[in-house]
């Protein structure tokens, strides 16, 4: 395998359902192969070797070929699993041609096996999403990411909590959180502690070196380092030499369909490391990182532009707002429109997000038209753009995902939004640009919307 592991193996839930999946896939006759993939550290080659274990015991004549990579795709190890026994073959040998056989690969190689039937276990990389994104016979499958309780009951099943606890001197150290955060530290168990620093990651929240989880955290630094530069594009999307660095800030999200994901933000700490770099750049850097993040890392813009709305929100003060009352008149939706006063600054104390600055809906529900309408009367009369927020009810629409609203607007000619999701809401914060908002996609959602509105049109975005 790409890594070295101890006896000891914890198996995740999830990789018997995973297995299946993958399984009932083949025997559709439709995929031929798939990549297994997921941010670094999260168990893709423990999965390799649950997969390895289970499909040689269930196909006993099966021939498997298993494969190990490194990050820049070179061979480490080829192995050849036949008449129930394994053999190690020499790395200089040719892959193994067989159309009954199938390949296991732990990391990507250069090119794609000759087996009919693969799966590679990879996180996601410039070099093999060109190999694949054409095949019909590719699917693509997210592992999920952990939870907290996992993460804790896979240090009980393997005996860890005796190593783990207490946190050492050296790694409390490490973490430089000054003297409250130590009497934190103090209090809180080490996974969970880890947990909000790296991330759910299970390679360095359960591991028992304190020099590699040092490392891991310098590691980290530095790949929020490199947000300082204007050229992001070795984060944005790796290649071999950065993917781990990438996946450090961001990481996968599984869907429910197991074929997509999305990304978010790997811990609140690197959040909050972001949040100070940015913090420290002039108004004419700003901009341009915007621009590049927009083109190449939707995540990261969102974020930026995220501490730049509520940097915004801080200093506004107070203002004058409206909300949308929709209300219906002889079977046609109408408007109402109510005034009140917002504390934007004591509002944005409360949380370091947007989401406090937001109106309950009501329970009224708002037409396609009615909405389209409030979005253009939005812009202030002098042509600049201005600042929309409002929050859309899930619950109220069943049938509308909130992705698929956002989606929605991206259609419609707005520069940029933001999504923070939510339990029972979808909170969005977008701008409205200078030109005149087009009706295209409006007409594709397919109920009515609930939506309480704050427009702030006195604010100017930087483009």
């Amino acid at each position: 395998m790409q890594y070295r592991f101890m006896g000891d193996m914890y198996v995740r839930e999830s990789f018997a359902r995973y297995y299946d999946h993958i399984m009932q896939e083949f025997r559709s006759g439709v995929i031929d192969n798939v990549m297994v993939t997921g941010p670094s550290g999260t168990g893709k080659s423990m999965f390799m070797g649950y997969f390895f274990l289970r499909y040689r015991l269930e196909n006993p004549e099966a021939r498997i070929v298993a494969e190990a990579y490194n990050a820049k795709s070179m061979l480490n190890a080829r192995f050849l699993w036949q008449n129930r026994r394994g053999h190690r073959l020499p790395r200089n040998s040719e892959m193994v041609d067989d159309p009954n056989a199938i390949t296991l690969l732990d990391g990507p190689p250069t090119r794609e096996p000759p087996t009919r039937y693969w799966i590679c276990f990879a996180s996601l990389n410039k070099h093999w999403d060109r190999l694949t994104w054409k095949n019909q016979c590719h699917r693509r499958v997210f592992l999920p990411p952990w939870e907290l309780e996992e993460l804790r009951d896979a240090a009980r099943v393997l005996e860890l909590q005796s190593v783990l606890e207490p946190m050492s001197m050296e790694e409390a150290e490490g973490y430089d959180f000054g003297l409250d955060g130590m009497t934190i530290l103090a209090k809180t168990d080490v996974i969970q502690i880890r947990a909000g620093v790296f991330g759910l990651v299970p390679r360095v929240c359960l591991s028992c070196c304190t020099s590699y989880v040092n490392q891991y955290f310098d590691m980290v630094k530095k790949a929020v380092f490199r947000l300082r530069h204007i050229k992001l594009e070795p984060l944005m999307y790796p290649d071999s030499s950065s993917e781990e660095e990438r996946d450090l800030v961001v990481g996968r999200v599984i869907s429910p369909g197991f074929s997509s994901g999305k990304e978010r933000l790997a811990s609140p700490f690197i959040r909050q490391m972001l949040a100070g770099k940015l913090r420290y750049l002039s108004d004419q850097v700003r901009v341009v990182l915007e621009r590049e993040l927009l083109d190449f890392h939707p995540l990261l813009a969102s974020f930026v532009l995220e501490r730049r709305a509520h940097q915004f929100l801080i200093d506004s003060g107070s203002f004058e707002a409206q909300q949308l009352l929709p209300a219906c008149e002889n079977g046609t939706a109408v408007r109402s429109i109510k005034s009140f006063h917002v504390d934007l600054a004591s509002l944005s104390q409360q949380s370091p997000v947007l989401e406090p600055c937001f109106v309950r809906l009501s329970s009224e529900m708002l037409s396609v038209d009615s909405f389209y309408s409030l979005l253009s009367s939005g812009t202030p009369g002098d042509g600049q753009p201005s600042v929309i927020l409002f929050q859309v009810a899930t619950t109220l629409t069943p049938s509308v995902d909130g992705d698929v609203i956002v989606e929605l607007l991206r259609h419609v000619g707005l520069w940029e939004l933001l999504r923070v999701g939510h339990s029972n809401a979808v909170t969005l914060v977008f701008i409205v640009p200078q030109k005149k908002l087009s009706k295209f996609g409006f007409q594709r959602i397919v109920s009515p919307l609930a939506v309480a509105l704050v427009a702030i049109p006195q604010y100017v975005w930087g483009v």
